[in-house]
């Protein structure tokens, strides 16, 4: 045991020596300032093995995370009702304009007889309706005819051809009035006369 720790202790002499002569002259500077102690052989140095360090065992660690929540806001659903559109249309006026009815009453035509006799009208004065209708009727034995104006001078109105005994000539009055007429052939002897009221 002695003869080991010498052997320690020579190993760190010359160690020490090896060290100092590697350092330079600032070693040797500190050398001869610090001179290197003497180590008494008599005296025992007892270095204490080391001791191995035991590691503590090692604990796992488990970190247990808490679960992550994901927490979406709730959807919103956004609803816009517009209004029902009304197209109200002005109401269509249809104005028919129908002409002014005019009634016409047409009375029944009356026909009248006037004959012609021998140089005489009968009757000389025939009173009538306007629309109504006169007929001259030859009941002699001579020619006659019908001329409009006062006997013996015509005015020019209305004259009937020349018509033979047995023959007739009609005219129609539609004007109110009076009118004188008479026979051409024998004038200032068959004058007559017609009266048309309304």
């Amino acid at each position: 045991m002695l003869s080991r720790h010498r052997t320690n202790v020579a190993a760190s002499l010359l160690a020490a020596a090896l060290l100092a002569a590697g350092c330079g002259t600032a070693a040797g500077d500190d050398a001869a300032s610090n001179p290197p102690s003497t180590v008494d052989p008599t005296t025992t140095t007892t270095q204490t093995p080391e001791s191995p360090t035991t590691a503590p065992p090692t604990t796992p660690t488990t970190t247990t995370l808490p679960p992550t929540t994901t927490t979406l806001p709730p959807t919103t659903t956004t609803t816009t009702t517009l209004p029902p559109t009304t197209a109200t249309l002005p109401p269509t006026t249809t104005t028919t304009t129908q002409p002014p009815t005019t009634t016409t009453t047409t009375k029944p035509s009356v026909t009248h007889t006037v004959t012609t006799e021998e140089y005489a009208m009968s009757p000389g004065t025939l009173v009538i309706k306007a629309g109504d209708t006169v007929r001259w009727t030859n009941v002699g034995n001579m020619d006659h005819d019908i001329t409009s104006g006062v006997d013996p001078t015509p005015d020019g109105g209305w004259a009937s051809p020349t018509f033979a005994p047995g023959e007739s000539w009609s005219r129609t009055f539609d004007t109110p009035g009076t009118y004188d007429y008479f026979c051409s052939l024998h004038p200032y002897l068959m004058p007559g006369r017609i009266v048309v009221e309304p």
